[in-house]
């Protein structure tokens, strides 16, 4: 069984409140993208009920430092182990062994906030749910998402969708809003609790409102002129990269740029596909970046039909 784990952007951040357990209360409007890992789902080869997982890197920009653990701290794994314990505590289902070997095929950029490994955690929950055949929908997937990160509940549904609180309250927006972007992996990856680290709270924080409305209006120019983030200001005082592909950016005829989560990467909108095509074009020439055109996609994971 196929599974396929998308990447997002950030159309919107911002910060509303720092939490006593250290983490950011925020208002964010994040959209899937047509850059995707895949997962693959086999019976295990040692156990029944073992769980393998194999990485297979297909090109994703990263660095040597960027390696993809293959033990239990892989939010793959973890998302498996966490499903089968909740199904069997739930009694759904008997006594039949819970295994998979699953294949990961890295493409997203790791280190990125493009949400890679939220995205495939995601899709390891859904595609061990079909695998495994519990039968469970995506309301009662929802809560074990939550609990393993941040953005996984987001990848359950994809598409538009506003999120609140750390991320895991998910509200999709109902419509979709065609954009082509260029996507760019500068070759440094960024911490993502330094980044937090390093922010400050406004006193009067925005709302993604406007955002919103500019997605509703299917008017790239519009959502191009309403790009926020309020993490780009840490991430411009860690790496420079951020300034070099603004100026990037705005010399290939972006209606709008900005930073994809906590980053590295940046992502500019274009009002045409050629227009992207011929801006990644450009980018490419900058030594050492990951360069990849995509398109905003309706949908979260997805399982691989024949």
């Amino acid at each position: 069984m196929v599974f396929y784990a998308p990447a997002k952007v950030n159309l919107y951040l911002e910060l509303l409140a720092r939490l006593s357990s250290g983490y950011h209360s925020l208002d964010t409007v994040m959209a899937t993208v047509s850059w995707y890992d895949t997962l693959v789902f086999e019976p295990p080869r040692s156990a029944p009920d073992a769980l393998e997982l194999v990485v297979v890197d297909h090109g994703s920009p990263r660095s040597a430092a960027d390696a993809i653990p293959t033990d239990e701290t892989n939010l793959v794994l973890k998302a498996l182990l966490a499903l089968r314990q909740q199904s069997q505590e739930t009694g759904v289902v008997d006594d039949r062994a819970l295994g998979a070997r699953v294949t990961l095929i890295k493409r997203i950029a790791s280190q990125a906030g493009l949400g890679g490994g939220s995205s495939d955690a995601a899709t390891a929950l859904m595609g061990a749910n079909e695998f495994w055949r519990l039968g469970l929908n995506r309301e009662a997937l929802q809560p074990i998402a939550a609990n393993l990160g941040s953005d996984v509940a987001f990848f359950l549904t994809g598409g538009l969708a506003r999120c609140r609180s750390r991320g895991e309250v998910v509200e999709p927006l109902g419509f979709h809003a065609d954009l082509v972007m260029v996507i760019v992996k500068p070759p440094v990856g960024l911490s993502t609790a330094e980044v937090y680290r390093r922010c400050t709270v406004a006193a009067e924080p925005g709302n993604g409102d406007q955002i919103c409305q500019a997605l509703r209006s299917q008017s790239a120019r519009r959502v191009g002129q309403q790009l926020f983030n309020r993490l780009e200001a840490p991430a411009r005082e860690m790496t420079d990269w951020v300034d070099r592909l603004s100026n990037v950016f705005e010399r290939t005829g972006s209606l709008g740029w900005q930073l994809s989560g906590s980053g590295s990467a940046c992502f500019g909108i274009y009002p045409t596909w050629t227009a992207a095509r011929r801006a990644a074009h450009r980018l490419k020439q900058e030594a050492e970046m990951g360069v990849q055109v995509v398109r905003t996609v309706r949908s979260g994971c997805t399982a691989a039909r024949a």
